[in-house]
C-alpha cells in the first residue's frame, strides 16, 4: 500500500490565495457596490500590447516553414536568449556570462523545485511575510524553516541575526506582499552573513522592474561576493506585465507607476501615460474605497 508524505499534513489548512479569494467574495457580497481593487493572485486586465502579438505570430509562422523550423531547444535556453538576458543585467549595472543562465519555464516554479537540491538537515531562513511558495515547498519536502520577521520597525526589510545559522536564505527584493526594497548596504550585510555561514541565498528578483530609484540595486549580483554564495530568479517575461498599470496588484503602494511606461531600452506595452495618471489620481482621491485583498 503506498504512503503519503505525512509533510504536507504540515501545511496551513487554506492556500493563501484561496483565503484571499474568500474573504473578497465576503465582502463583495456585503458591500455590493464597492468598486475592489484586487490584490491577491495576478491575472491579465488588458489585451497584449502590439509588440508582444507580432513576436508571437512570427514565432508560429516560423515553426510552419522547413527552413526556420525549431524542435526541442537547448536544456540550458537558447544561446541567443541567454546571451540577450546577459545584456540585460549588465544595462541594470550586473554582469552574468551567458553560459551561468537558465532558461526555465518560471521563477515560481524554481523557487520551489530548487528546495530538492538540498538536503532536510539544512535549516531554512524566509522572512516573514513574504510570497507563500518559498514556506509551502520547504514543508512539503519535510524542511527545517526558520521565520525572521518584516515589520514596521524594520521598514518590512529584515536583517541577518549574527547569532542566529542558516543554510539556505530567502530573499525577494522587491518584497511580495509589502514592495519593500533592500539597498546595496542591506544586501552587502546579507551577503556576509551568508559566506560566514557557508550559505546559499536564493534571491527572488521576479519585481525588479518595479524599481525606479538608480541607487536601488535590481539584482544581488550589483554586490560584491553574491556570484560566491547567490542564486538568482528572475521572471523576465513579467517586464511586460508590469508596464500594466493594472497589474499592480503583484506589489503594494510603494510601487512606482511611471516604471509602466518605459525603462531603458526594453519597449513597453501599449500603454497611454493617461491611463498611468488615471490609476494615480484614483489611488491619491479614494483611498477610502480601496479593499485591498491582501492578507
Amino acid at each position: 500500500m503506498p504512503k503519503l508524505n505525512e509533510h504536507y499534513q504540515d501545511l496551513k489548512e487554506s492556500y493563501l490565495f484561496s483565503e484571499i479569494a474568500h474573504r473578497v467574495s465576503a465582502y463583495s457580497e456585503a458591500h455590493p457596490d464597492a468598486n475592489i481593487i484586487r490584490l491577491g493572485i495576478g491575472d491579465v486586465t488588458l489585451p497584449l500590447g502590439s509588440l508582444a502579438i507580432k513576436g508571437l505570430h512570427e514565432g508560429v509562422d516560423a515553426m510552419a516553414s522547413a527552413e526556420t523550423f525549431k524542435g526541442y531547444g537547448p536544456e540550458q535556453g537558447y544561446e541567443f536568449l541567454r546571451k540577450a538576458i546577459s545584456e540585460y543585467y549588465a544595462r541594470n549595472g550586473a554582469e552574468v556570462d551567458p553560459a551561468d543562465i537558465f532558461i526555465s519555464d518560471g521563477a515560481k516554479s524554481d523557487t520551489g523545485n530548487i528546495s530538492e537540491l538540498f538536503s532536510n538537515d539544512n535549516v531554512i531562513l524566509i522572512p516573514d511575510p513574504v510570497y507563500p511558495v518559498y514556506v509551502d515547498s520547504n514543508l512539503m519536502g519535510g524542511k527545517h524553516v526558520t521565520y525572521i520577521s518584516g515589520n514596521a520597525e524594520n521598514d518590512f526589510l529584515p536583517m541577518p541575526d549574527p547569532s542566529v545559522h542558516a543554510d539556505i536564505i530567502y530573499l525577494c527584493s522587491p518584497n511580495n506582499p509589502t514592495g519593500a526594497v533592500y539597498n546595496k548596504a542591506q544586501l552587502k550585510e546579507w551577503v556576509d552573513y551568508a559566506l560566514a555561514n557557508d550559505a546559499v541565498i536564493l534571491f527572488d528578483s521576479a519585481y525588479e522592474a518595479f524599481v525606479s530609484d538608480p541607487e536601488l540595486p535590481r539584482s544581488i549580483y550589483t554586490i560584491e561576493g553574491a556570484k560566491k554564495c547567490a542564486i538568482e530568479f528572475c521572471s523576465l517575461q513579467d517586464r511586460w506585465i508590469y508596464r500594466n498599470p493594472l497589474r499592480i496588484h503583484r506589489c503594494s503602494e510603494r510601487t512606482c507607476l511611471h516604471r509602466f511606461q518605459r525603462q531603458g531600452n526594453v519597449p513597453a506595452c501599449n500603454v497611454e501615460p493617461s491611463s498611468v495618471h488615471k490609476i494615480q489620481r484614483y489611488f491619491l482621491h479614494h483611498p477610502e474605497g480601496c479593499f485591498c485583498s491582501l492578507l
